[in-house]
């Protein structure tokens, strides 16, 4: 059913339309599945492709900033976050 919901055990997904053939080719040389899947989160032109997927250097942050991520890496597994769940 497209457009419509997909519902799994946990999550609800709304597909979209797929794009038209003139939206896909307006995103210039890009593998026509590329392009299929940015056209679907509203990139639209060439331009807007190219900084999508030339991430830069300023794009990540350090990850040691991330919350509880000392606790993470510490090799624990049976370590637990802050809301009482456990941490892989």
């Amino acid at each position: 059913m497209p457009g419509g919901p997909i519902q799994g055990r946990r999550k609800r997904w709304r597909v979209t339309e797929p794009p038209s053939p003139e939206d896909i080719s307006a995103l210039g040389d890009i593998p026509p599945l590329v392009a299929s899947l940015l056209a679907r989160r509203g990139i639209t032109t060439s331009e807007e492709a190219r900084e999508f997927l030339e991430a830069g250097p300023g794009l990540f942050e350090d990850p040691g900033n991330l919350p509880e991520i000392a606790l993470a890496v510490s090799g624990d597994s049976t370590s637990e976050g802050r809301d009482g769940g456990r941490l892989w």
